[in-house]
């Protein structure tokens, strides 16, 4: 929103992680972490010299099935609050995207993502809509990740602007 401000990124992606994973202690046995404490020691870290301004999220494949889809959102909202407490900020925006629309189970994660605006303030949902798969049915291909990144950006700036009235 400012030019003359530097943007840091806190990369915390853990791949094949269900959302179980990302609570406070939560470990994934397939990587042997424990993604949120991990993303919380980046994000205190981080804090030190700079503000959290947004968090982008894009994750779920491990959770498409029915049965945990139908569970997500709860979590979700959990892990938010749980971010804006550590951030400080109850108001600080998320942008979820959507999975993408090339494998039929992912689209129950999305039809729940579609819930999240109305469910929790300052939150928005990037557009899987048109993006393809690397050829592995689960991962956007290179031209898509990139796509998905400026849907995401975009969410984001029309979240900041509507918080700082800017």
């Amino acid at each position: 929103l400012r030019p003359s401000h530097k943007i840091g990124l806190i990369p915390c992606a853990i791949g094949g992680t269900s959302i179980d994973a990302w609570k406070p202690g939560g470990y994934d046995s397939a990587t042997k972490t424990h993604p949120y404490d991990d993303m919380l020691r980046h994000v205190k870290a981080a804090l030190t010299s700079g503000v959290l301004t947004g968090v982008l999220w894009l994750q779920g494949e491990s959770d498409s099935q029915p049965g945990k889809a139908a569970i997500y959102l709860p979590k979700l909202e959990e892990l938010i609050q749980e971010i804006r407490s550590v951030a400080g900020n109850n108001e600080l925006p998320f942008v979820a995207g959507e999975l993408g629309r090339y494998r039929a189970e992912f689209q129950n994660i999305n039809k729940v993502l579609k819930d999240l605006p109305g469910s929790i303030p300052y939150t928005a949902v990037a557009s899987s809509r048109g993006l393809e798969d690397k050829g592995d049915s689960i991962h956007f291909n290179s031209e898509s990740q990139e796509k998905m990144g400026v849907r995401m950006a975009t969410k984001m700036k029309l979240l900041q602007k509507e918080m700082y009235r800017e």
